[in-house]
């Protein structure tokens, strides 16, 4: 695990545990070794990622909040028989949420400013950062109905398809039963089930891309490393004691997309064969939301 890793989820897990608001969590990622057709004849790919998070509410009223938060993701990734180094990519984001809960509907927004850079230069990035490397993401999001019954109507911009897009959200969010609720919505479903006062069944379908922008090891030039794929995921989330929770996922990904320029200044276009993914994350402070909209920012793991 990197140090600066390290040492942020101890800051992170400092800061949750001296208050009764916040919400944080750690946890890490593995995607098993694919083949990757455009890339090689034998080339193959595989992923980890390790991941913290954290979240702190302040609540204006019985209807308004604010919060404010941190995630922070750390991916690797490993290649085998194509000309390339290993890449090692850093996203940081620093988001700001606000939710209205009303009689028959809910607003809930947020904006992330953030940054996405290869290795070499977030670890230096006072002295190596540009613009480039910077980048904006953000939701509005409002439901209409009685609670068991809801219209989604909203717009989000940010890099689930792989670049920064504009897109729209819409669908609709169903509770048949009070432990029950089911989102059919574009571009994120699922369905989560309480089965009791500590345990929640959760799946999830939903896109999966990102982008960073890497510079090279001699610093001479940069490219976009782009990611698209649609992801679904299984998660299992139990409560332990009164603030800690453990949450199992086993996900796959299909339809993959990597484009990347490798250590002869070539463009790579690889099409990484469908893959499992499997992963472990622990809160202190809550649990994570049974069916959030925000991919990368309201539960890294999604």
């Amino acid at each position: 695990m990197d140090r600066s890793f390290a040492l942020l989820v101890l800051a992170i897990g400092a800061t949750a545990a001296a208050s009764d608001d916040m919400t944080a969590f750690i946890g890490y990622a593995r995607h098993g070794e694919a083949a990757m057709p455009g890339a090689g004849p034998a080339a193959t790919v595989a992923a980890q990622e390790h991941y913290a998070s954290l979240d702190w509410p302040v609540r204006l009223d019985e209807r308004r909040l604010f919060a404010f938060g941190l995630n922070y993701q750390y991916t690797r990734y490993d290649y085998a028989n194509i000309s390339s180094r290993d890449r090692d990519l850093h996203h940081l984001q620093l988001p700001v949420r606000f939710e209205y809960v009303g009689a028959d509907r809910k607003v809930s927004a947020y904006l992330a400013p953030g940054i996405a850079a290869s290795s070499n230069v977030f670890k230096d990035f006072l002295n190596r950062g540009s613009a480039d490397d910077w980048y904006v993401s953000g939701a509005i999001e409002a439901r209409f109905g009685p609670p068991r019954r809801q219209w989604l109507f909203g717009a989000a911009y940010d890099r689930s398809f792989g670049k920064s897009r504009l897109y729209p959200i819409v669908g609709l969010r169903i509770s048949p039963r009070n432990n029950v609720d089911m989102r059919l919505a574009f571009p994120v479903s699922g369905v989560a089930w309480h089965y009791s006062d500590r345990g929640t069944l959760t799946g999830r379908a939903m896109p999966a891309g990102f982008a960073w922008r890497v510079t090279t090891d001699d610093f001479d030039s940069e490219f976009d490393y782009r990611v698209e794929g649609l992801r679904t995921q299984l998660h299992w989330t139990h409560r332990i004691g009164g603030r800690w929770s453990i949450d199992l996922s086993a996900g796959y990904e299909s339809d993959r997309r990597h484009a990347f320029v490798d250590n002869l200044d070539e463009r790579v276009v690889g099409h990484p064969q469908g893959e499992w993914l499997f992963a472990l994350t622990l809160g202190l402070g809550g649990v994570t939301p049974a069916l959030p909209h925000g991919v990368r920012l309201q539960s890294i793991t999604n």
